[in-house]
């Protein structure tokens, strides 16, 4: 697994954050609350990894065009919906379909 990792990811960064709240309640229910609504600490170190990683992340390709995250996550997940049904993906035609 190291091996694969240092091989698709050459540059790694770690980073740490402090926690989010003190409080248990909002901890539970992180998912549901607005960035302003937790550690001012949090929300900086949030803001510094978020420029730090648009300023390094590379445009993904595929067949030599751009693809956004989303547009690879709606591609793959008609894939494993083709596959699922019996049918073979058409993986040309569901790049056009999500292509930037």
């Amino acid at each position: 697994m190291r091996k694969l990792i240092k091989e698709y990811f050459h540059q790694r960064t770690c980073y740490t954050f402090v926690q989010p709240s003190s409080d248990e309640s909002t901890l539970q229910n992180l998912n549901k609350l607005p960035l302003e609504s937790l550690r001012k600490e949090f929300q900086e170190k949030v803001h510094v990894f978020r420029r730090e990683l648009f300023e390094r992340i590379k445009v993904k390709r595929i067949m030599d065009r751009p693809i956004s995250g989303s547009g690879l996550a709606t591609m793959l997940a008609s894939w494993v919906e083709a596959i699922n049904e019996g049918s073979i993906p058409d993986i040309e035609n569901s790049f056009e379909q999500v292509a930037l």
